[in-house]
């Protein structure tokens, strides 16, 4: 599906993220990121929770940190996406974005 460049908010930072997306034959997506955790890279995991389709998703991430939702909306050609995540106990607060690596983000 690709392979996005952004930034997602971690620790009341704006960080950068890269974010890859793949989407089998049902029409599930999952990934993978990896961010700029202060100076490491922090690795995680992406999986779509129940079945949808169309521009918006809601998955669920995975990383050292534990695990939590993510909703996303890409645009209508899919070359990039805006969205909200939060932790397993908390709301989806904090933005997590891409676009097309190499593109300008606006």
């Amino acid at each position: 599906m690709g392979h996005y460049c952004g930034k997602l908010l971690s620790s009341g930072k704006l960080v950068d993220v890269e974010t890859i997306f793949t989407i089998d034959r049902r029409n599930h997506i999952s990934g993978t990121y990896r961010f700029n955790d202060d100076g490491e890279t922090t690795v995680g995991s992406l999986s779509e929770i129940g079945a949808s389709s169309g521009v918006q998703r809601r998955l669920r991430w995975f990383d050292k940190y534990g695990m939590g939702s993510l909703v996303i909306r890409f645009d209508r050609n899919y070359r990039r996406f805006e969205g909200l995540w939060g932790t397993q106990d908390s709301d989806l607060s904090y933005t997590w974005s891409g676009g097309e690596c190499g593109a300008p983000m606006s």
